[in-house]
């Protein structure tokens, strides 16, 4: 008998997999991509000798994989550095953080890397994450702002799918693998953004749509099953939790840190549309309570003022 993890192909377009000596049917081949296989990975066998292995039931997603067969496609994955790098950049906001991690922790099954850059924090952000194992962490020594972070923490990084994620964030069950298998399934698809819930339950962003030619945030004061529960393309997507293709930096490039906060996402998006890609929207579920850095609300608005005149200078009134 084949051993867990053999990859088996016959003549016609469908794929199996060995899972502890039965023979799954890998119904979808989103899947197939996102786990990171190829054809020099799979053994060639008849039809004839497919019949006599009788194939159990089908994998449609990775939660229908067993445990032995979710560690043999972890272990794959790292190899071929298919897993995630997920960046936070943090100042100052070691509450939320620590939750952050811990959602992260308690709700992701994927292979995953976590990258925090630390922008210069006074609030004890520091000697938590010295104390922290298997985690990256860049200390800087002075706050550099959300898009240079962004960028520090994208170059620390190696695996191909890459997710920005804010400290003030907390994710959901298996909300990562959706956005990988999104992300596989299509090369033209750059970026991909999450539905965005606060404390209340009210959806506060789920995506960005251009409409009688205007842009229109999706909001609704109460998240259920049927609101913005369709993924699609969008014009634009929260910084907050998104998703980035690493193959894709040599031509999307860095993300422009004349920003130091506001608008490095939404000047990010634009790049991209130009560059002949899409941005889409995926409704996997974040909370995300605005709570971040703690700078001083009329600072914040400066900050967010002189942001504006940047883009609109660089963009005019796009």
């Amino acid at each position: 008998m084949y051993s867990t993890g053999t990859l088996l192909k016959t003549d016609n377009p469908a794929i199996y997999i060995v899972d502890n000596n039965e023979i799954r049917h890998i119904t979808n081949l989103a899947s197939y991509i996102s786990f990171g296989f190829q054809e020099k990975d799979y053994r060639k066998i008849s039809d004839q000798e497919l019949s006599r292995l009788n194939p159990g039931k089908p994998i449609g997603d990775w939660r229908d994989l067993s445990p032995d067969l979710k560690l043999y496609i972890k272990e794959h994955l790292w190899r071929e550095k298919l897993a995630v790098d997920i960046i936070i950049v943090n100042y100052n906001s070691l509450p939320h953080l620590k939750k952050c991690l811990q959602s992260i922790y308690t709700n992701t099954d994927y292979p995953y890397n976590i990258i925090i850059i630390d922008n210069n924090s006074t609030d004890k952000s520091r000697e938590f994450l010295a104390r922290l194992n298997n985690i990256t962490v860049v200390y800087n020594q002075k706050n550099r702002g959300c898009a240079a972070a962004w960028n520090q923490g994208i170059k620390k990084g190696s695996n191909n799918f890459i997710v920005l994620l804010n400290p003030d964030t907390e994710v959901t069950l298996d909300w990562l693998y959706p956005l990988v298998k999104t992300a596989a399934a299509n090369q033209d698809i750059a970026l991909i953004g999450t539905k965005h819930v606060n404390e209340n339950e009210a959806v506060i962003h789920a995506g960005v749509i251009k409409k009688n030619n205007k842009f229109i945030i999706r909001k609704h004061p109460r998240d259920n099953p049927d609101v913005y529960n369709e993924p699609g393309d969008v014009a634009r997507i929260h910084g907050a939790c998104f998703m980035i293709k690493r193959e894709l930096i040599p031509k999307l490039g860095y993300f422009d840190e004349r920003y130091f906060l506001y608008s490095e996402e939404t000047d990010y998006c634009l790049n991209a549309q130009n560059k002949g890609y899409r941005i889409y929207y995926y409704p996997v579920k974040i909370y995300h309570y605005e709570k971040g850095a703690s700078i001083d609300q009329r600072k914040r608005q400066k900050i967010r003022l002189e942001s504006i005149d940047k883009f609109k200078k660089k963009w005019g009134t796009k």
